[in-house]
């Protein structure tokens, strides 16, 4: 009598486990989560041996959605080799799930790996000029590295889930990687400002990048980023 509910049963299970293994496309936006982003500061401290950091600088991301795009203005201040540098990166995208750039100008100063030039990209190429004067392509699809801060915290949380995207752009060096893929890992509490935060990590991998962190909210925001194992961000509220 009870073989039926428990093949039942075993067949949903195995069928739930396959889907959540299955690699699915980007989800689209939810525009008014987006437009309800506004502007958003991060500590940014450099992690050097286990537990030891060293408050660097900060990053502050805002988000604008027009009539027809997206706006990404970002703007990165630390010290880097006894010295001020500072990247300041305006985006324009198209309102589709990968926030595809169609504009990228950055303003880079205190040090030569972080340039200024302006790039307009149309049908798959990018036409660059400034110090970084090149034609490259850019294929339809592609995220860049500051757009996925706001991707992220619009994937569904659902531990085991995984998404993938064929390209990555490291926007302000022009850098474009390949076959991207997110994993919802699972739920984590973190310690934020001595408060315990309840939080999703999120792991992302890519051809030629170490695996990057994202620790986003049940409200959807996010609250901290890890990369190269080292470069720690962490949302700062209030004044």
């Amino acid at each position: 009598m009870n073989r039926i509910p428990i093949f039942v049963f075993l067949f949903f299970f195995a069928f739930s486990l396959s889907t959540l293994a299955e690699n699915k496309p980007l989800p689209f936006s939810d525009w008014d989560s987006l437009s309800n982003w506004g502007t958003k500061r991060y500590k940014f401290t450099h992690v050097s041996s286990p537990g030891q950091k060293g408050e660097t600088g900060y990053l502050t991301l805002e988000t604008k959605l027009t009539r027809d795009g997206v706006i990404l203005k970002d703007r990165f201040i630390f010290e880097m080799k006894g010295k001020e540098v500072t990247m300041d990166m305006t985006q324009t995208c198209r309102r589709d799930k990968y926030l595809s750039p169609t504009h990228i100008e950055c303003k880079g100063k205190g040090d030569d790996e972080f340039q200024t030039f302006k790039a307009t990209i149309k049908e798959g190429k990018a036409s660059i000029k400034g110090e970084r004067n090149k034609i490259m392509e850019i294929p339809e699809g592609t995220v860049t590295m500051f757009a996925f801060f706001r991707i992220v915290t619009q994937i569904p949380r659902q531990a085991g889930a995984t998404y993938v995207y064929d390209y990555g752009l490291e926007a302000s060096e022009m850098n474009l990687k390949a076959n991207y893929r997110v994993q919802v890992i699972g739920k984590e509490t973190i310690i934020a400002d001595e408060v315990p935060v309840k939080c999703w990590k999120i792991k992302q991998t890519g051809q030629g990048i170490h695996e990057q962190f994202y620790w986003v909210t049940e409200d959807g925001l996010l609250q901290r980023v890890l990369i190269d194992g080292r470069k720690q961000m962490d949302l700062q509220l209030g004044d």
